[in-house]
């Protein structure tokens, strides 16, 4: 009989809406479901989580369930010795400090085979950095503690699955980041993620232009004749690839319909459309990292944090699609 996926839980920012989607997720339909095949580990302060339940508006079923997952089994609450006070909207050294050492412990968990995916809540960067501050964000960190080299950050809904050329950097450094052994590295990276974690035997990838209009053969920008034309035609020999294509045409006219997957070149190409069309159900996946990670593809939500009114839709399609993903990798035995 194959064993129960354990599925790795940070803390996020304690002062968002984490733990609230977090709760509102045990509290479903969509628990009951697969708890028979799928346990928690949360990685967090045990006394911090309970006042946060105590400070959140009419949270007496939310705390209850939670409760009723710790005493069953099929949550376990990993304690980690820093407590910051409970100020929801507010950004703390200690709920940083909480944030970067639950990270830093699920990951020590999969290194020492405990936890089988990893589930990230919402974090304050700026929260962190006052630990960290050089710390650039989920992705980066992850990337960097399990030693594991070009991490692709990558965006899913349904069968609508994009990647980024470019992240969390300026706009203005943009075209100086994307050259042709980026262009194919990703898309080749990108390729071997749809196949092995999506099931998608022979993939076919759209890329999208850096420039309005794809530069118009030349006349807004050089770009997409030197350099992704060229990666384009080299990677044809091994992969189903097109483009590049003007970006607002492409989404507009639903053409990414026609692929299995989308390359955009930087940060806000991508997103806008992704979160328009994902409608707060999106979820975000780091492709290319020896561990499943994936997480909701928003933030901490510290103008509603409280309030006791935050969607957990995207939180729960995370957890679905990285116990999915899980099970697409190499078969777990008991």
């Amino acid at each position: 009989m194959k064993r129960k996926i354990n599925v790795g839980i940070t803390i996020g920012d304690i002062n968002g809406i984490g733990l609230e989607i977090f709760a509102k997720f045990i509290n479903s339909q969509y628990f009951e479901k697969i708890e028979s095949k799928v346990k928690f580990t949360l990685f967090g302060n045990e006394n911090a989580v309970f006042e946060y339940f105590k400070s959140l508006e009419n949270s007496g079923q939310l705390e209850k369930r939670l409760e009723n997952a710790l005493q069953s089994g099929s949550l376990h609450l990993v304690n980690i010795n820093v407590k910051p006070k409970i100020e929801f909207g507010k950004i703390q050294e200690l709920s940083g400090k909480l944030a970067i050492e639950s990270i830093s412990t699920s990951l020590d968990a999969f290194l020492q085979k405990k936890i089988d995916c990893l589930v990230t809540l919402p974090i304050s960067k700026k929260a962190i950095q006052m630990t960290k501050p050089n710390f650039i964000g989920h992705t980066e960190y992850i990337a960097d503690y399990l030693n594991a080299k070009d991490p692709l950050m990558t965006f899913v809904y349904q069968n609508f699955r994009l990647c980024l050329l470019t992240t969390h950097i300026p706009i203005s450094k943009v075209s100086g980041e994307i050259t042709s052994e980026t262009i194919i590295k990703k898309a080749k990276i990108f390729a071997k993620s749809l196949m092995n974690d999506f099931n998608v035997v022979h993939p076919k990838i759209a890329i999208l232009g850096l420039n309005p209009h794809s530069g118009e053969n030349g006349a807004i920008g050089k770009e997409e004749i030197e350099i992704f034309h060229p990666s384009i035609a080299k990677l044809r020999d091994e992969i189903q690839i097109a483009g590049p294509f003007p970006s607002d045409g492409f989404f507009a006219f639903g053409t990414h319909k026609n692929f299995d997957g989308t390359i955009a070149c930087y940060h806000d190409q991508g997103l806008i459309a992704f979160k328009i069309l994902s409608k707060g159900e999106g979820v975000n996946f780091t492709a290319n990292l020896p561990l499943v990670r994936t997480s909701p593809d928003h933030g901490t939500g510290f103008d509603i944090a409280g309030k006791n009114i935050a969607s957990f839709k995207s939180l729960k399609n995370a957890i679905m699609l990285a116990v999915k993903i899980t099970k697409a990798r190499p078969k777990m035995t008991k």
